[in-house]
């Protein structure tokens, strides 16, 4: 829109504005002199005064959803309940809604409940509730707040729309920063979370256009949460062709508007102009005040933001100089296409800042790389890279020496290394003293070798695997990679994995020990990748060179032993992984005697009984294997601390969940400490807590951990490690259990996709998320998609895991079930006593008298009476007696025992019988 036609509104608006309502629709016919645009623009606008606020007001003044209530609030009558919500307290109010703290009983939480105003409800108001509701609805992450359900409520008055979301406690960002006197970097990181958090929304095609402070809460935690999406813009194709915005209509507040934002042109508006916002509130956090001061007048406002530079912040602080300034400054570009174009570049910016790395703001000069190095590693760059210096310094002379920075700056680098000539000669024979040091301890090591390979190209050849091993190949892998500043979130690295393993015939045909060294650290990095195929075939024939040149009962051949073992129980394959095992143990006892060695086969068998399903054996095996070798070991070593986390879990397989979530927190700030916060089996400690607090029913801890794991997992490993397919069903299934199943389902029928492509048809992690996906289906009533999933991996589980894995028993259990809820008893009965049958030995007692139960209720149903009773009463007695250790989610199939037999005596002609359950079910 032009100035000149955004101030003719405005004017007209105001002085309409000022008359009595009856006589403004004269007025403004006459005013606008038949200019029908004009006529509607200035109608539309006093539609949505409310409460003798003017929307201009409201817009300049950056009034929000969550805004403090106005006096007449404070006497407004609150509804006692809107549909399944009690109302506790009305919180904050709009231009169009209203928003109360409210409670919720299933499940029980408190939550902030948004609705319409009643008064103000059209065709757009309703539009744009439901389009906030889809917005919100697709946003999962830490930074966002949740949205838990949309629906319509009737009310006295009609049918209310309102949506419940995450009842949040905290304050805004920037009254949060001055409350907790943040530093600089402080403020800086919590801008870049918020900016994670925006590019979450923009990834899925939601533009906020209202981002300020009043919008951005930080918790307790200093977690920053984005909330209030009502102004949301959709993206999409399909939901962006049906919109109908009014000429000039402006959506946001004001103060943090971009440029095209005032202008009124929706069509000008993209994720950019959240980039400025972001700019805007970057800014004010710093320099403690806004970029430019924004008036009441509405014209003289949006010619500001248009037109106006704001104050660079080097002008007001020397701290803000040079990068900082440069960063700022490029988010508040008034041309959106010199702005960062998404908001993780400028979230990469402030971390390159922070981390004392070139920002991508401004050209990446020689020089100003140089700097940049010079101040990260400032010993290191004055000995090491001297040499290079002068002659990067030559060729900025050639190409600029019209320059007379770059000419001081070349004799201040000049004279910085002729300075520093000393401490490189010191650092050079530091170098030579290390290197000594490893020649000696090498040869010490080789003077000692039982085998007598103590020469030349022995320690040349160790030389090379050392190197290979810790300063290259291994950098490949996702464990390495979790320690960089800079990890490869697209693992490119496979590309040189895949090149180096193809030179190594080649390259060291005569060297057969370094080529068996090169192919095992090959294996493990496409291992970590989860590149089995890949893995299997480096890790084979590095086992296959070192039993021929290799001692029986080398260490090395045993490495490659306990490699193998455990990349057979990734793909599936727990037989050929228990023999591998015990061959390295056995082998272990007779000749190396290494206790490292050992521990990590006993972990690897107590992981193949739990694969199994005999959890109890593999605890047992596991506590002995950390009671015989934690003292040799030392209690943070990795093997302790994987056969730790690996009982952990089994623990929570027997429902011991007080004992699971000590030993996981410890060995969690362990690994956290020692590996960092994205390491693999950091992340893996995390998800085994966060599984346990699942099984606990603690939802709300549970879903933090797997969105911040899975967050984590998607950047550093990849969307198809198998790793990240496992987070996103762990997070499916707690969504399943919470009924929240529209967030499941994407989660779900994602992992089994990805599975099904990385793992193969037969992997039992693909069976299982088959079984996942079914069950889903199930609960949503789509039974047609739900039965051939559970038949075909039923099959497939018979096949790979055998008749009374959990796992068969667990999928005859959900066929049966679904059935038995489908009345068809006749097909339910085979299924459920094929299940009870595969149960006398049942891991964990409870599924099998769950089990028993569901066989009692398709009997019931068939009329067989006297059969069917015994089992529902004794199902249900042995049920309530270990309910302690039926996970929470669960624990719903007492109500569903209890059902079975009120309906048992019913149909069976025992009303008395009947009667005193269903009392009892009253009573509790």
């Amino acid at each position: 829109m032009r100035p000149e036609r955004f101030e003719q509104i405005a004017n007209l608006y105001e002085q309409a504005s000022e008359l009595d309502p009856v006589g403004r629709e004269s007025f403004i016919a006459q005013a606008s002199l038949g200019d029908e645009e004009l006529r509607l623009e200035v109608e539309s606008l006093l539609r949505h005064d409310v409460g003798g606020e003017s929307v201009l007001e409201r817009v300049a003044e950056g009034a929000s959803l969550f805004a403090p209530l106005s006096p007449s609030s404070l006497t407004r009558s609150v509804p006692s309940t809107i549909g399944k919500y009690r109302i506790l307290a009305l919180i904050g109010e709009g231009g169009m809604g209203l928003v109360y703290q409210a409670e919720q009983n299933q499940p029980q939480r408190i939550v902030a409940l948004k609705v319409l105003k009643t008064a103000m409800m059209g065709p757009e108001s309703f539009w744009r509730f439901e389009r906030e509701s889809l917005a919100l609805g697709r946003l999962q992450h830490p930074g966002i707040a949740r949205i838990y359900e949309a629906g319509t409520a009737e009310t006295d008055t009609g049918f209310q729309p309102y949506f419940a979301m995450e009842f949040l406690h905290g304050r805004s960002i920037v009254e949060d920063a001055e409350l907790r006197q943040l530093n600089t970097r402080q403020r800086l990181e919590t801008v870049a979370l918020v900016a994670d958090a925006v590019q979450h929304a923009h990834q899925r095609g939601i533009i906020h256009r209202d981002l300020k402070p009043s919008n951005i809460l930080v918790d307790e935690t200093g977690q920053p949460k984005i909330l209030d999406f009502g102004v949301a813009l959709l993206t999409d194709t399909d939901i962006q062709s049906s919109r109908q915005t009014n000429l000039g209509e402006l959506v946001g507040t004001l103060t943090y508007m971009s440029p095209e934002q005032v202008q009124g042109d929706s069509l000008e508006v993209d994720a950019r102009s959240d980039i400025y916002a972001l700019g805007v509130i970057l800014y004010e956090l710093l320099a403690g005040k806004l970029p430019y001061k924004v008036t009441r007048n509405l014209y003289e406002a949006a010619r500001v933001i248009r037109e106006e530079k704001p104050v660079l912040l080097g002008s007001l602080s020397r701290a803000y100089r040079g990068d900082l300034e440069t960063i700022v400054a490029k988010a508040l570009e008034k041309d959106r296409t010199r702005r960062y174009s998404s908001a993780a570049e400028l979230a990469m910016d402030l971390r390159r800042y922070l981390n004392v790395e070139p920002i991508l703001a401004r050209p990446p000069s020689i020089a100003y790389q140089l700097r940049k190095f010079a101040a990260k590693h400032k010993a290191a760059s004055a000995s090491a890279t001297a040499v290079v210096v002068l002659v990067l310094i030559g060729i900025v002379a050639i190409a600029s020496q019209s320059i007379r920075a770059s000419r001081a700056e070349r004799v201040a680098l000049i004279a910085r290394d002729q300075a520093n000539d000393a401490e490189k000669r010191a650092a050079m024979e530091r170098d030579r003293a290390v290197i000594a040091e490893r020649v000696a301890k090498a040869g010490e090591e080789r003077a000692l070798s039982e085998k007598g390979r103590a020469n030349t190209e022995a320690a040349i050849a160790a030389a090379v695997s050392d190197f290979l091993q810790n300063d290259l190949l291994s950098q490949a892998g996702a464990s390495a990679q979790s320690g960089s500043n800079k990890p490869d979130p697209d693992l490119k690295v496979r590309v040189a994995l895949d090149r180096a393993a193809a030179r190594i015939p080649d390259r060291f045909g005569s060297q057969p020990e370094v080529e068996a060294s090169v192919r095992q650290t090959i294996g493990a990095a496409y291992q970590d990748l989860g590149l089995y195929p890949q893995a299997e075939s480096q890790l084979s024939r590095a086992l296959q060179i070192r039993r021929k040149v290799l001692p029986p009962g080398d260490p090395a051949t045993l490495q490659t032993l306990e490699s193998m073992a455990n990349l057979e129980v990734s793909v599936g394959k727990y037989a050929q992984a228990e023999t591998l095992f015990n061959a390295v143990l056995a082998q272990d006892r007779r000749s190396t005697k290494d206790p490292r060695l050992g521990m990590k086969a006993m972990t690897g068998l107590a992981m193949v009984s739990a694969s199994q399903g005999d959890y109890a054996r593999s605890s047992a095996q596991l506590e002995r294997a950390l009671k015989s070798e934690t003292g040799a070991l030392g209690a943070q070593d990795p093997a302790v601390l994987s056969a730790m986390s690996e009982l952990a879990d089994q623990y929570t397989n027997q429902g011991k969940f007080a004992e699971s979530v000590a030993m996981q927190v410890r060995v969690l700030e362990i690994r956290k400490k020692t590996l960092g916060l994205e390491h693999p089996e950091t992340l893996a400690s995390m998800d085994g807590l966060a599984f346990v607090y699942r099984e606990q029913g603690d939802f709300p801890r549970a879903e933090s951990l797997f969105l911040q794991i899975l967050e984590i997992e998607r950047r550093v490993l990849g969307p198809a490690h198998p790793d990240t397919l496992l987070t996103m069903k762990n997070l499916g299934r707690l969504y399943y259990a919470q009924h929240k199943y529209l967030h499941a389902e994407p989660l779900l029928a994602e992992s089994y996709e990805g599975r099904l492509r990385v793992l193969g048809e037969d992997h039992p992690d693909t069976l299982q998320s088959m079984s996942n996906l079914a069950a889903l289906y199930w609960k949503e009533g789509k039974y047609d998609q739900a039965e051939p999933l559970f038949i075909k991996a039923l099959a497939g589980e018979r096949r790979i895991l055998g008749p009374i894995h959990p796992a068969t028993i667990g999928e005859l259990m959900s066929l049966g079930g679904m059935d038995l809820e489908r009345h068809d008893f006749a097909k339910a009965e085979p299924l459920l006593r094929e299940a009870v049958k595969g149960q006398q030995n049942a891991k964990r007692p409870w599924v099998r008298e769950y089990a028993r139960g569901m066989l009692g209720a398709s009997l019931a149903g068939l009329r067989q009476f006297p059969e069917a009773e015994p089992l529902l009463l004794s199902s249900h007695k042995a049920l309530l007696d270990s309910i302690e250790a039926i996970p929470f989610e669960n624990r719903s199939v007492l109500d569903k025992s209890r059902v079975w037999i009120v309906d048992m005596y019913d149909s069976w002609g025992k009303p008395v019988e009947a009667a005193a359950w269903r009392d009892a079910a009253v009573r509790k």
